[in-house]
């Protein structure tokens, strides 16, 4: 894996304010030692591809896909659950990818202003508005780089053109092609290098006569981890056609194509990548091992004695009544949230009025709900944490035909209004000698 951005999980969320606004984030770090992860781009004639192993503990992976709209370009995005994106395509060409290197702090001679709306914002209006390499390598010039302390982007075009941005240099292609692994080439322009992937890369791409998708295949193959951390899915991309070659759990034997235009046709949607393939034994193997493990740290807060059915309907942000709501549901027994056009996230109740999600990573989506004086739920409140760090401005769920109190009260005075009125006729009839 790339970039492991803990404290993104607003990235995924934070449409909920901005319902429409699949992106917005606001990362405070990036990254963690021990992760790994090789990519490399060559380009000759009217050929130009790009190759990444996508390295990590994680098996929670996801690809979504955003048709172009409003003068921004088509792109797909792959990651893990929490949605910070790991690499991408977009429909000019433009691929991007993000390798941890160690941490690296800040020039603090630079002066830049922040990107509005945070690095994640800024990386996705880069593959919404970027068509080349100089065109996305502008978007860095004029803003801050936070969260490259400890990562760097790999950007390519079809053009032919590759850079590597860090956090205080830019390193552009010299030749044919280009490689990054780990460790910053600024500060290690030339060979030999310490790292195995690099070399083993360099090699392959020096000694080859022409470029290929079986050439970047080999080279992945050549480079994938299958140790404490894993190759959980790789990428050729060929940016020339807007096709993507994926391999799942560097099984580089089964791939299948991805056809970047005819995704977009089908509209917004999200993926995991592992169900695009058949089964992969080895695969469910080393998945229900990591997430099994993962459980550890979550199972003791889950309070199996709440009855959820209280919580489920439908909640929409308050101020945009024109987006689609958000549903909470049960399905045999679990709770699930699910935003339109993306995967359902499991809640577990850890009290009668509030449940959370676990993401992988340590990081948490925690719902407070709120009842009305009758019982019913009326909306929730919602906050990323972080080992208990609140890492995102909280934000509000309305459940959609819950009745607030103050609806309720008016709603009672009228009962009580329309029996009053009722009691006063029958008590005027009755003075009256009227029988009813």
């Amino acid at each position: 894996m790339k970039i492991n951005y803990l404290p993104i999980f607003l990235l995924l969320f934070a449409s909920f304010i901005q319902a429409h606004s699949t992106f917005p984030g606001q990362p405070a770090q990036v990254g963690q030692p021990g992760q790994s992860c090789t990519v490399f781009y060559a380009a000759s004639g009217n050929l130009a591809f790009a190759g990444n192993n996508e390295d990590s503990y994680n098996p929670l992976t996801r690809a979504w896909f955003i048709p172009a709209s409003d003068e921004r370009y088509g792109r797909v995005y792959f990651g893990y659950d929490d949605l910070a994106p790991q690499g991408g395509l977009n429909d000019q060409g433009l691929f991007f990818d993000i390798l941890y290197v160690p941490y690296q702090a800040l020039d603090p001679t630079t002066q830049r202003p922040d990107f509005p709306g945070g690095p994640l914002a800024m990386l996705d209006e880069v593959m919404a508005k970027s068509a080349t390499v100089d065109e996305a390598l502008a978007f860095f010039e004029h803003y801050s780089r936070p969260g490259l302390e400890t990562g760097q982007f790999f950007f390519g075009d079809k053009a032919g053109n590759s850079a590597i941005v860090e956090e205080n240099a830019v390193v552009r292609k010299k030749g044919p092609y280009q490689i990054a692994t780990n460790f910053r080439l600024s500060e290690n322009p030339d060979p030999p290098y310490f790292d195995g992937r690099y070399n083993a890369a360099d090699e392959r791409l020096s000694q080859a006569g022409s470029y290929s998708v079986e050439l970047f295949r080999q080279i992945l193959d050549a480079t994938h981890q299958d140790h404490s951390v894993q190759t959980v899915y790789s990428q050729v991309y060929d940016l020339k056609q807007g096709l993507i070659y994926l391999y799942l759990f560097h099984d580089y034997k089964n791939g299948i194509v991805l056809n970047l235009a005819d995704e977009l046709a089908n509209g917004p949607h999200m993926v995991s990548v592992v169900s695009l393939f058949p089964k992969n034994q080895g695969y469910d193997q080393w998945a229900f091992q990591q997430t099994d493990q993962a459980k550890l740290f979550y199972a003791y807060k889950i309070d199996a004695e709440v009855k959820p059915a209280s919580l489920i309907g439908k909640y929409r942000v308050p101020g945009d009544a024109s987006a689609a709501p958000v549903r909470i549901y049960l399905e045999k027994g679990q709770l699930y949230l699910q935003k339109p056009n993306e995967l359902p996230l499991e809640l577990y109740p850890d009290s009668a009025s509030s449940a959370f999600h676990p993401f992988y990573n340590n990081a948490e989506l925690k719902l407070a709900f709120q009842r009305n004086l009758l019982g019913q739920v009326t909306g929730a409140q919602a906050k990323l944490v972080y080992n208990e760090n609140e890492i995102a401005n909280s934000f509000t769920l309305n459940k959609s035909g819950a009745l607030s109190d103050n609806q309720i009260t008016w709603l009672a005075l009228l009962i009580i209004l329309i029996i009053l009125t009722i009691l006063f006729f029958v008590t005027r009839q009755r003075k009256a000698g009227n029988k009813i």
